[in-house]
């Protein structure tokens, strides 16, 4: 590989955590569990970290919400939402505008399907510059976000709002304060 290529990883089961649900009875997580065997994401996060600057992009799926996990201070893995909506999810997805020179996102439109409306149709939902105060949707932007999720209640309304694609079904995320 040449020292300037930039790479894209691109999958559907991401390295990290899966919350399984709440307890009906106290609203507290039902389980939690790594979506990978502990030494596969062992190994890739080494991969990762053996080629620092390439890897301009790390996307996923698999958990249909819209979401982005940290996996490293240079690896965050931005996760599109699902087509299906079998997690109480609207249906949706994002195009993302790129940086031709660094082939990292510079900003995404996400569209969704709203099911509770008539008629049912995609549209658009936001983008993220627009949603959030920062320059663009890069891993540094993310990590950036994560604290400003945390501490601004306005941000946190939109991400958990975001994070069903808009559905307004009762959603685990409100479940973890």
């Amino acid at each position: 590989m040449e020292s300037n290529q930039k790479v894209w990883i691109v999958m559907h089961v991401l390295p990290s955590i899966y919350m399984g649900g709440t307890n009906d009875s106290t609203g507290q997580l039902a389980s939690v569990a790594m979506m990978w065997y502990e030494d596969y994401q062992n190994s890739f996060l080494n991969i990762l970290a053996k080629y620092p600057g390439r890897i301009s992009f790390l996307l996923a799926g698999h958990t249909h919400m819209a979401e982005y996990r940290i996996l490293s201070p240079e690896h965050v893995v931005d996760v599109t939402p699902g087509i299906s909506p079998v997690f109480q999810n609207n249906p949706a997805y994002k195009i993302y505008t790129v940086d031709t020179s660094t082939f990292a996102p510079l900003d995404y439109q996400s569209i969704q399907c709203a099911l509770a409306t008539t008629p049912v149709v995609f549209a658009m939902n936001y983008t993220f510059i627009q949603a959030y105060p920062l320059p663009s949707c890069s891993t540094a932007s993310l990590i950036t976000l994560f604290p400003e999720l945390a501490a601004n209640s306005a941000l946190q309304t939109f991400f958990r709002a975001s994070y069903f694609s808009g559905s307004a079904s009762q959603n685990l995320i409100t479940n973890l304060n």
